[in-house]
């Protein structure tokens, strides 16, 4: 079989795959490799995490962290730095997580769950962060759940 009804097939088969898979790691979280580091995810969210993702900058933070350092992870997402960021600095570090999407962010704290990791080690916090305080209507795209932006002020006020 080749070509496309071998696409049709796994099409036709992804559903019940991804069901399986909750049904066996919904509540451990799949066991996951992002550059050769070994984490879990939840089953729903594997085509947001790249097995290969960012090797440079992944290999810089890894080199430059050191242990017992905070962390400011700005745009988590689902949560693959912050966890890194936590092994990476030990148990005397600290990341503090910021996503400012509620489902990024519900998600982000279902991997810290998965992953052993909990306040004060990581710290997860559903909010922007920006050059002000304040509170902005935020846009998000439904089908790249990783981009969001704030509004800007001339269009705010529309």
């Amino acid at each position: 079989m080749t070509g496309t009804p071998r696409r049709l097939m796994a099409a036709a088969l992804r559903p019940a795959y991804g069901l399986y898979l909750h049904a066996v790691f919904g509540r451990v979280g799949l066991p996951w490799s992002v550059n050769g580091e070994e984490l879990r995810i939840d089953p729903a969210v594997r085509r947001f995490v790249p097995h290969q993702n960012e090797p440079a900058l992944f290999k810089y933070l890894k080199s430059a962290m050191r242990a017992g350092e905070a962390v400011l992870d700005i745009g988590a997402f689902l949560g693959t730095y912050a966890i890194m960021a936590a092994r990476w600095t030990g148990p005397l570090g600290r990341v503090i997580a910021f996503e400012p999407s509620p489902a990024s962010f519900q998600m982000l704290e279902r991997h810290l769950l998965m992953n052993d990791l909990c306040a004060p080690r990581v710290e997860a916090r559903c909010a922007a962060v920006g050059a002000r305080v304040g509170r902005r209507p935020m846009k998000q795209f439904d089908l790249e759940p990783y981009r969001n932006q704030i509004v800007a002020d001339d269009v705010a006020g529309s």
